[in-house]
């Protein structure tokens, strides 16, 4: 993706990075060599013929090509078991993945124009205990407004039943995630309210909170009135009891009901604050995160969590360092978690967890995070 393209070059300056197909991409000039690793296997198997032939065109004469990928069986256990779950639900599993032998493979580089001098398909054992598993809550877990499907509320049920331990990281207050989840189990540590809390389910005690202050309320309100230049813009104030739509002496448009939220004087929202919200129109809601990123103070982070919603909060919360903080509350680390999201305020937990997945209509910056 553009984003993974523009962190490499930061990271390894004076590299070229360039995006291109692997089937049919085009070098300036010829490589005396070409790696690749853990990529070939992503490639269909009728363009395989094809991407070599491309490969060993784009190498000058005796140049070399080094490569890494699944070989036949690899991950076998994982896929004939998905197998047997779309299959008892009456769907197929699709074999994306392309996993061939040496002696399929060795013929197909010979015929490109290689000599091949070395392969080996060998077992490369992958131990990774997951010992919790968390999920987003709206668009991963369910849908507002609409509820948690049956198969969800089943396969946790099972999980919790088996000893696995569940939780949410999710934008929503504790309180919200109880009227929405029901009697769904949520048997481990939580994060709640967008990262600036840790809650406990079971004992129903937070652990753990990070607020912003008033400096963050000023900050806010300024953006407000920049970007009400090309949108609408309302502010809202998240405590622990609800999500507040804030009305000021100053301000008596943002008594308008649009929002579902409460309204409230600033002075009636009680503290401690974890997050302030920026609610603008869905097709602006891109241009304003990067608007009020690009003009962001100190001590706060942004969050692009819902098409509408521009979130301001403590640069020390998020998800993906909650993730952490729960697990090591937890007595474990953030690599022995699972966590299932959806949209881009997903990124920070999905590259903290050990297992990372995303729904299928998730965007594609997010599907870039997940193994």
């Amino acid at each position: 993706s553009e984003t993974m393209l523009r962190l490499a070059e930061k990271n390894c300056s004076g590299i070229s990075f360039q995006k291109g197909n692997a089937v049919d991409f085009s070098l300036k000039q010829k490589a005396d060599a070409i790696f690749s690793n853990a990529v070939l296997h992503w490639i269909d198997a009728k363009d395989q013929q094809k991407m070599l032939d491309n490969i060993c065109h784009q190498l000058v004469l005796g140049g070399e090509f080094v490569c890494e990928f699944g070989g036949y069986g690899c991950a076998e256990q994982v896929h004939s078991t998905l197998e047997k779950c779309f299959a008892a639900h009456g769907m197929t599993y699709p074999r994306v993945f392309y996993f061939p032998t040496i002696g399929t493979y060795a013929p197909m580089l010979e015929q490109a124009g290689f000599r091949v001098e070395y392969a080996s398909l060998f077992d490369r054992p992958t131990v990774q205990e997951i010992k919790y598993i968390f999920a987003d809550v709206d668009g991963t877990l369910g849908i507002g407004g609409i509820g948690i499907p049956e198969k969800n509320r089943l396969a946790i049920r099972k999980y919790v039943e088996e000893g696995g331990s569940f939780g949410v990281c999710t934008g929503r207050s504790p309180d919200s995630v109880k009227g929405f989840i029901g009697d769904l189990p949520i048997n481990t540590l939580s994060v709640v309210n967008g990262g600036c809390a840790l809650y406990d389910f079971q004992k129903g005690e937070y652990l753990d909170e990070l607020c912003v202050e008033e400096d963050a309320l000023q900050f806010a309100f300024s953006m407000k009135k920049e970007l009400e230049q090309f949108t609408e813009c309302r502010i809202v104030i998240v405590n622990r009891t609800n999500y507040w739509q804030v009305k000021t002496k100053e301000d008596q448009t943002a008594c308008q009901q649009q929002y579902s939220y409460p309204i409230a004087l600033l002075e009636q929202i009680e503290k401690p604050w974890y997050r302030i919200i920026l609610c603008v129109s869905a097709q602006d809601g891109i241009k304003c995160a990067e608007f009020v990123r690009s003009h962001k103070p100190d001590g706060v982070r942004i969050e692009h969590t819902e098409d509408t919603l521009v979130e301001i909060m403590n640069e020390a919360s998020g998800k993906g360092d909650a993730l952490r903080r729960a697990c090591r509350y937890l007595g474990g680390t953030a690599e022995e978690a699972a966590f299932i999201g959806d949209f881009f305020n997903d990124i920070g937990a999905l590259k903290a967890a050990g297992l990372s997945a995303c729904v299928k209509n998730a965007p594609q910056e997010v599907k870039d995070c997940c193994d």
